[in-house]
């Protein structure tokens, strides 16, 4: 025996046509010029939009994970860059507070041999703390500009003989 689908029934099955009668019609919840009375759903696409529904949450439900994901990963390096900023202003205040420390410990004592004329110690600490520190970033400064032109000289010989390379003839 033959069953019913969802769909209607199956071709091949010897079921009587029904009569279209007004009272079978609206009992199916549907006209009789669309086809239900002869055992056919009255929506074709039901079952399609039922799924295209289910699908739709499925798809909704993804991108708000996806979209929940990318927010999770910027909250997350925001955090880092916040605590590598935090960490290194924390680094140049501690740097910053030990050079006063020992700043002013050679000022007290410059101080103490000039006879307790802490003025002349602290002119005296702070000129030389200026001259050395113009001195290193003068001799940085500079060891970093050669080394820069050394590099990019570097590069465009290397240019320079990979477009020329060496003929049959040449000597190393």
């Amino acid at each position: 025996m033959v069953s019913a689908s969802r769909f209607g029934t199956p071709p091949g099955a010897n079921v009587p046509p029904q009569e279209p009668d007004s009272s079978s019609t609206q009992a199916e919840g549907g006209s009789a010029s669309n086809g239900s009375a002869h055992g056919k759903p009255q929506e074709p696409f039901a079952p399609l939009l039922a799924a295209l529904g289910q699908w739709s949450g499925f798809a909704s439900h993804y991108f708000t994970a996806q979209s929940d994901l990318v927010r999770l990963k910027i909250r997350r390096v925001l955090v880092l860059a916040m605590a590598w900023l935090f960490g290194r202003i924390a680094l140049y205040v501690a740097i910053g507070y030990a050079m006063f420390l020992v700043l002013h410990g050679i000022s007290g004592g410059i101080a103490e041999l000039c006879g307790h004329r802490e003025w002349a110690g602290n002119l005296i600490t702070g000129g030389l703390f200026l001259a050395i520190l113009g001195t290193c970033l003068k001799i940085g400064s500079t060891r970093f500009v050669s080394l820069t032109q050394r590099r990019i000289q570097e590069h465009y010989e290397h240019r320079r003989r990979a477009a020329n390379p060496p003929g049959p003839n040449a000597t190393p």
